[in-house]
């Protein structure tokens, strides 16, 4: 199994383009947005162009980057997921193991053996409660375990945000209000 990936950069390619180039690729990401194929949460032809230039730099196609990263404000985010599938498929299948995923913990074993693992006293100390973590508590252990399992085991993986991790962060942005001069 080799781990090589081609891969091809959209963005880079629109941006090198000639501006009738540039208007036509423009053009048609626009045609593919009007046929409401493509997640909502792509507003413009060009937000599709860079977020398939962000898949693109994972090895990712243009159509699965749409549906695997989202923007969070302004920042791309892959699913937890799409990580998963991705170690799966360029480290094999068996670089990972779940010993255990329940709503009390999740625990991953690498090829290597190394254990990695995320529970719900590690979220309590984090300040994760409410919201998707009462309501599907083991998938939420999930996508914390294979993010530590792609940071420790398998970095090479690529630069990602983890989708997750940042929707959590900025829920505990709007929960703590921050202290302005005019507080003080």
């Amino acid at each position: 199994m080799t781990n090589a990936i081609a891969t091809r950069n959209p963005f880079a390619e629109l941006m090198a383009a000639s501006p009738e180039e540039a208007k036509a690729t423009l053009d048609r990401w626009g045609q593919v947005l009007q046929t409401n194929a493509l997640p909502q949460d792509i507003k413009s032809p060009l937000q599709a162009a860079v977020m398939a230039a962000h898949g693109a730099e994972i090895g990712l196609s243009p159509l699965r980057s749409l549906s695997a990263i989202h923007m969070v404000k302004g920042k791309p985010c892959l699913k937890a997921s799409e990580i998963a599938a991705l170690i799966k498929e360029r480290f094999g299948d068996d670089a990972y193991t779940v010993k255990q995923c329940d709503a009390d913990a999740c625990v991953i074993v690498s090829r290597d053996g190394l254990e990695v693992r995320f529970t719900q006293d590690d979220a309590k100390a984090a300040g994760l409660a409410g919201g998707n973590w009462s309501k599907y508590p083991a998938d939420m252990l999930f996508a914390r375990c294979i993010t530590r399992v792609h940071k420790r085991c398998y970095p090479h993986l690529g630069p990602v945000q983890v989708l997750e991790l940042e929707q959590e962060y900025e829920r505990s942005r709007e929960a703590k209000p921050v202290k302005t001069l005019d507080d003080i």
